[in-house]
């Protein structure tokens, strides 16, 4: 089912996922989406992320991904982000709290060469009931001036529909943040 929102968007709903982690989010038009591979994830690897939604746009290497694993035992959502990020050769241009629609979440910028390629990301974290989210835009630098904007609004868009409450704080050291209405 599908919605006009603003700027532009079509809201989408996302349902029968893995860990009930169904969600809406507001995508560009004209975006896709990907088919996924069928397999187990193997949550015993600390690097492993299952996707959950994989959107792109038709005509060009713009993409917004979703995925998810089990929540670590201990750290906050920044040093979970800091670790992914670290080991996927991303580099970290800003990190800071945030919200994407009603959850706290941490958000970055972030960049990677791939095949002599520079990629510019926007990632938002977020912890949910034991539920660690990614929700993730990329695009080669050359085009995000077309496509990050829409994107970016794509990713302050993104809402759990059974949200549960996040369990883990944001930033070391500080309270566990609350979901807003």
């Amino acid at each position: 089912m599908s919605s006009a929102v603003d700027h532009g968007l079509v809201e989408r709903a996302f349902e029968g996922l893995l860990a009930d982690l169904d969600f809406r989010i507001g995508l560009p038009g004209g975006f896709l989406t990907h088919d996924l591979p069928q397999e187990n994830p193997d949550f015993s690897k600390p690097t492993t992320m299952h996707p959950l939604a994989v959107i792109g746009s038709p005509v060009a290497l713009a993409l917004v991904m979703i995925s998810a694993r089990p929540a670590y035992e201990d750290g906050s959502v920044m040093e979970w982000l800091r670790y992914l990020c670290a080991e996927q050769g991303l580099t970290i241009k800003t990190l800071m709290p945030g919200r994407i629609g009603p959850h706290p979440a941490m958000l970055v910028d972030g960049e990677q060469v791939q095949d002599e390629t520079l990629l510019k990301f926007r990632i938002a974290g977020l912890e949910d009931g034991g539920r660690f989210v990614l929700v993730m835009a990329m695009s080669p630098d050359a085009i995000w001036p077309s496509f990050g904007e829409a994107m970016s609004r794509s990713i302050e868009s993104f809402r759990l529909l059974r949200a549960r409450g996040p369990a883990a704080s944001l930033v070391p050291g500080t309270p566990v943040p609350t979901l807003q209405d």
